[in-house]
């Protein structure tokens, strides 16, 4: 009974490693849905955790080790590889007769390889919240979860029907991935406040901020699907620090 939270949190970085295969056969959408997935078992470890007693140190670690693949190195393989699909290959360049130098191969094989800066800032992001005693109920910090089905969210909602072709254009766009991977991985080790979204009990004054976020994430599904969940990740990040500033008061 004690290794099954355990096995659960193995069951994360099964998913992530499959996600991560079908990424490279270009399946993105069946690789996100598998982040999600993984998602529902990072829950469901810590749950099970909880429930029968069973927190270790081995637990604690496996836990950050499943994360950091689920949540920072597939995603990064997402990123890359909505990237590889709007940037013309080499050999196409050559082809036309515009024949790349040195700096122009080093440059372009850099672009690509930047999202995994993703990867780098979670490993760090993780090891920091291992030895944070600080963050026991709160974060410091996005969470590599949260970034991670943000980043998931992309090719399901290239894939909705009601995906606008502006928006398409721009979630392939090297212009936007690149920014936003420095973006991301600044808030993963920031000093950024964040609450956890875990109960310790339901009532309303200890769990207000939790409620008006699952009533407004349950909203925004309804309305805009797969587009809900960048809407879901700022108001994450805004009625967090609402928390935190009327805590304070």
């Amino acid at each position: 009974m004690k290794q099954i939270p355990n096995l659960i949190t193995l069951s994360n970085l099964f998913l992530g490693t499959v996600s991560i295969v079908f990424s490279f056969q270009e399946e993105l959408s069946i690789a996100a849905m598998l982040i999600f997935v993984a998602a529902v078992f990072d829950f469901l470890d810590g749950f099970a955790a909880r429930l029968l007693k069973a927190y270790s140190d081995i637990g604690k670690e496996l836990d950050s080790l499943a994360d950091l693949v689920s949540f920072g190195l597939a995603p990064a393989v997402i990123l890359h590889q909505l990237m590889v699909s709007n940037i013309p290959p080499m050999a196409f360049l050559a082809f036309i007769g515009n024949e790349p130098d040195f700096w122009t191969n080093v440059g372009w094989y850099a672009m690509l390889l930047f999202p995994f800066m993703l990867t780098l800032f979670s490993a760090y992001r993780l090891a920091r919240f291992n030895v944070d005693t600080r963050q026991t109920e709160s974060f410091i910090g996005l969470p590599t979860p949260a970034s991670g089905l943000l980043i998931a969210s992309f090719p399901l909602i290239l894939a909705s029907a009601n995906c606008p072709d502006w928006l398409q254009e721009l979630l392939v766009s090297s212009s936007f991935i690149l920014p936003f991977v420095a973006i991301i991985s600044y808030l993963l080790v920031s000093p950024l406040p964040l609450m956890s979204l875990k109960f310790k009990s339901l009532r309303w004054k200890e769990n207000a901020w939790r409620f008006i976020l699952m009533a407004f994430s349950l909203i925004s599904v309804i309305i805009f699907k797969w587009m809900a969940v960048p809407i879901i990740w700022l108001g994450y990040i805004v009625i967090s620090l609402l928390n935190v500033t009327f805590a304070k008061e």
